[in-house]
């Protein structure tokens, strides 16, 4: 049986975050954006990236590994990106996912939702009890699980990812309790 471990990520985890990135990412959004932007996606990039995102951002995160191996990771937070015709006053969620990623050598094992849960928990000690989340259209993989999950498709924009234009889906939980069920 996999055994799954999640814990708080540390600027320590910034390598093993961008090992699991750069991978999920360049499968997931395959032929969904340019391939040769996905492929020139190096572990160094991302490992900047992080650096700086860890050290300017109000997010927290979790690292999950799979028997001892970086599996996994999550990053949320309060609300960043409301959806469009959301009131900013008022707003209907609370928290924001920023980013989840999984290795691909552990799509299907139970990663994903052991760390969405793990983030609702903290959430939730947090007062935070509704959160979103955006996905690439074309991340079919991602959206079906947003789906299963009982996410519901809450608003739609267009973004840039590299040269690409491409069209991203917000997924609202307003309990997002619904997500620690079994």
């Amino acid at each position: 049986m996999t055994q799954i471990t999640i814990r708080p990520a540390t600027t320590e985890d910034i390598p093993a975050i961008a090992r699991i990135h750069v991978p999920a990412k360049q499968k997931a959004y395959a032929y969904v954006v340019d391939n040769d932007f996905l492929a020139a996606k190096t572990f160094e990039e991302y490992e900047e990236k992080w650096r700086k995102f860890m050290a300017a951002e109000d997010a927290n995160q979790f690292i999950a590994h799979v028997d001892n191996q970086p599996a996994g990771m999550i990053s949320y937070g309060r609300l960043r990106t409301p959806p469009p015709g959301t009131s900013r006053l008022r707003p209907l969620y609370a928290a924001e996912i920023f980013g989840i990623h999984v290795h691909p050598d552990f799509w299907r094992q139970g990663v994903g939702k052991a760390l969405l849960q793990k983030a609702v928990e903290d959430l939730k000690n947090q007062k935070l009890k509704s959160l979103c989340l955006w996905v690439l259209d074309g991340n079919t993989n991602a959206r079906g699980f947003y789906d299963h999950l009982r996410g519901q498709r809450i608003g739609k924009r267009m973004i840039e990812v590299g040269p690409s234009k491409v069209k991203e889906l917000c997924y609202g939980w307003r309990d997002s309790s619904v997500l620690m069920d079994g």
